[in-house]
């Protein structure tokens, strides 16, 4: 009936006492809310419906509460992780860079390499350049 016509406050009223009664208060609550919105003087005549209407509130309510509850407890735990890795990481961080400033302290160049200069019996610079000349600046 709803297909057909989606403005029909009775097939709203009666799909919302159907959930009602099957439990399901979020379709129940927006079935009766949608019929109420659709035809308000229809709820005042029918008795049993005014009456769902509260029940299914409450229940809807409570329904909510539990769900922003279990939220936000998912939402602290994550904080909680993420607040874990990020220490972890920042450990890590430091205890890395420790090692560096211990262990590289006799030159540059890459980490374990020991201040590699160049190829080891290769003369320095590019051949065919004068001394001190930059090849950029050409």
């Amino acid at each position: 009936a709803i297909g057909i016509n989606p403005n029909n406050a009775l097939a709203y009223r009666v799909r919302g006492l159907a959930n009602r009664f099957l439990g399901r208060w979020e379709q129940a609550q927006m079935d009766l809310s949608k019929g109420m919105q659709l035809d308000f003087d229809a709820f005042d005549d029918d008795a049993e419906a005014t009456k769902a209407k509260k029940v299914v509130a409450e229940r809807y309510e409570k329904v909510k509460d539990k769900q922003v509850k279990r939220r936000l407890k998912e939402e602290k735990k994550r904080a909680e992780a993420l607040k874990r890795r990020k220490e972890e990481a920042q450990r890590l961080y430091e205890e890395q860079k420790k090692q560096e400033a211990s262990g590289s302290a006799g030159g540059g160049g890459f980490p374990g390499m020991g201040g590699m200069g160049g190829f080891p019996g290769m003369p320095g610079g590019m051949p065919g350049m004068p001394g001190g000349m930059d090849p950029s600046m050409l």
